[in-house]
C-alpha cells in the first residue's frame, strides 16, 4: 500500500508498506483496517481491467462501484477514518493517509502537511 505519512511537525513521507508493517506501526488489529477496503496500486489496475470488460454500466456511489461507507472508528489512541476516497489512520503524533499513489490523495496529504508545518512555525 502506498501511504502518505504526516508527522505532527508537518514532515511528509510517501512510503510503500505491507499490511504487517502497518499493523506494527499502530496498535490496531487487522479487522480495523479491513473496514477501510484498502487497495494497492496493483489491485486498482486489476479493478480497472475488470470494469472495462463489464457490459452493464456501474453508477457512481452505488455499492457495485466499490465505495466504502463513511466511518470514524476510535480505536484506543488512534482513529480509523474513511470518507469518500479518503482512508486514514490518525494517531497522537502522526497520521497515515492510504492510497497515496492517487494524485488527489497525494495533494491532500501535501496540503495537510503544509498546514501543520505553518502552525508549528507560528508557535515558535
Amino acid at each position: 500500500f502506498t501511504v502518505a505519512k504526516i508527522q505532527d511537525n508537518g514532515s511528509l513521507t510517501i512510503e510503500s508498506l505491507k499490511l504487517p508493517e502497518i499493523l506494527r506501526k499502530s496498535t490496531l488489529h487487522a479487522r480495523d483496517l479491513f473496514s477501510l477496503a484498502l487497495t494497492s496500486s496493483h489491485e486498482l489496475q486489476e479493478d480497472e481491467n475488470r470494469r472495462k470488460m463489464r457490459r452493464r454500466p456501474q453508477y457512481h456511489g452505488s455499492s457495485a462501484a466499490g465505495r466504502t461507507p463513511a466511518a470514524i472508528l476510535p480505536r484506543g489512541d488512534e482513529i480509523v477514518l474513511s470518507f469518500g476516497s479518503i482512508r486514514a489512520l490518525i494517531g497522537k503524533d502522526s497520521g497515515m493517509i492510504f492510497d497515496a499513489h492517487v494524485p488527489g490523495t497525494k495533494l491532500l496529504a501535501s496540503d495537510i502537511a503544509s498546514t501543520f508545518e505553518l502552525r508549528v512555525a507560528e508557535e515558535k
